[in-house]
């Protein structure tokens, strides 16, 4: 649900309608998605199908590792039978402009992946590149990548300044879940699945 969220987001933010249509096979909008090894990666490469599958031209960056979860395996086996891209090494990645870059490298369980080479590497290259940045779930203790728009999931957490303007995803849990964790929660949605969040002033 994340990532069909995600990839809601950015075709709004690549134009919507106006600019993805069936008949538009000629001027396809392009989306760099970056994933790391871990959940939030299994999130941004199931977004990087659902845009694929709206005729956005996707280039889809899943570093190359030995041992892989179970969830980001199987998202990367349905990404293969889309028309999109899946590369493991910067000097793959495009070279030209893109049109957005979706950002799921950072992770709330291993901070030292951000210390490995390939993360280094990536993360220099979309630096390096004038797209706006929209990043899913980002973690709490800060981000090596600015975004522009960031997608966090059911509540809201702390992000940096970094994280740019937060939206939230609705991912459907129950009131009585929080309620026995002791939140007291109204769904701020009404008919929508992402809002965004505004910072209060104090």
């Amino acid at each position: 649900m994340i990532g069909r969220s995600a990839s809601e987001m950015a075709l709004q933010l690549l134009g919507g309608c106006h600019r993805i249509n069936p008949d538009n096979v000629h001027q396809r909008p392009s989306a760099v998605v970056l994933c790391g090894p871990h959940l939030q990666g299994a999130q941004g490469v199931n977004c990087a199908r659902h845009l694929s599958n709206h005729n956005v031209d996707v280039t889809l960056f899943v570093p190359s590792f030995v041992k892989v979860l179970n969830c980001l395996q199987i998202e990367t086996d349905l990404f293969k039978s889309t028309q999109g891209k899946q590369v493991q090494n910067v000097k793959d990645m495009p070279t030209g402009s893109v049109d957005i870059i979706i950002n799921a490298l950072g992770s709330h369980d291993n901070k030292h992946l951000r210390d490995q080479s390939w993360y280094k590497s990536i993360s220099a290259w979309c630096k390096a590149q004038r797209a706006s940045i929209l990043s899913i779930d980002p973690p709490t203790d800060g981000v090596v990548i600015e975004s522009k728009w960031s997608l966090s999931v059911a509540l809201p957490l702390s992000l940096s300044r970094a994280s740019g303007k937060v939206y939230l995803c609705d991912l459907g849990i129950p009131s009585k879940v929080y309620s026995e964790v002791g939140i007291h929660y109204n769904s701020p949605y009404g008919s929508k699945f992402i809002i965004p969040l505004h910072c209060q002033e104090s």
